[in-house]
């Protein structure tokens, strides 16, 4: 079934989470948080990898997480969110729409795929985006299905800062899927400090592409933009 929650701040820890899974050939419920009442700001914190997730090991297809909240989401701690898929379902999407999106300290947004299923799609439709201190979007696959794709629709700006920081697309070693593409259309892009925007295939699948569309540029210390492939057919 699906799951509804109106709250404005969440503690995640450990092996405790959030999830709306199928483990067989029926799909999974969606999961939708946003803040309880009248309150503008929804606030979820995780510890020692805790996690929200709407995935499939099975035939069933991956159910969906959207998050809303009318002003600020802020995502702190050692945690995911994440759509993936095992089987040969296809995952779910995610789907994040604020005014301001903040993810700091290690935070994980996930789709990926280990099974013949697709990875779900990553969209957030913001006017801020800032990511920190190790916090990233990832749209991965280590086998036969597809990576998803992210889109940032950003009326204002990015801002990425930190290592480990950044937006990812890949394929690993010995896949055959192909990665996703990074769409971003903000204003204001700037990365500093060791963060990126990548798209990586490692496997024989099609890389992904990167297209960024902004009025004002910065990347600073040993910040980057890359697209790389190591196989021929990548």
């Amino acid at each position: 079934g699906n799951i509804s929650l109106f709250t404005s701040a969440i503690d995640i820890s450990g092996k405790l989470g959030i999830f709306a899974e199928t483990n067989s050939t029926a799909p999974a419920g969606s999961l939708k948080i946003q803040p309880y009442n009248s309150d503008r700001n929804l606030s979820i914190e995780f510890q020692n990898n805790g996690f929200i997730s709407a995935s499939t090991t099975a035939i069933g297809n991956g159910g969906s997480i959207s998050l809303n909240a009318p002003e600020t989401i802020r995502l702190t701690g050692q945690g995911k969110i994440a759509v993936e898929t095992s089987g040969s379902g296809h995952a779910g999407s995610i789907d994040i729409t604020t005014a301001h999106l903040n993810a700091q300290d290690g935070v994980t947004i996930s789709a990926k795929t280990t099974g013949q299923g697709a990875a779900g799609h990553i969209t957030v439709k913001t006017q801020i985006i800032s990511l920190e201190s190790g916090s990233s979007l990832q749209s991965n696959t280590t086998a036969q299905g597809n990576a998803g794709d992210i889109t940032l629709i950003a009326t204002d700006s990015l801002f990425l800062t930190g290592q480990k920081t950044g937006i990812f697309s890949s394929t690993e070693d010995g896949s055959t899927g192909n990665a996703g593409n990074i769409a971003i259309d903000p204003a204001i892009v700037d990365i500093r400090d060791g963060a990126g925007i990548a798209v990586n295939s490692l496997g024989s699948g099609t890389g992904g592409n990167i297209t960024l569309s902004a009025g004002n540029l910065t990347l600073g210390n040993n910040a980057f933009i890359s697209a790389l492939t190591r196989s021929s057919s990548g």
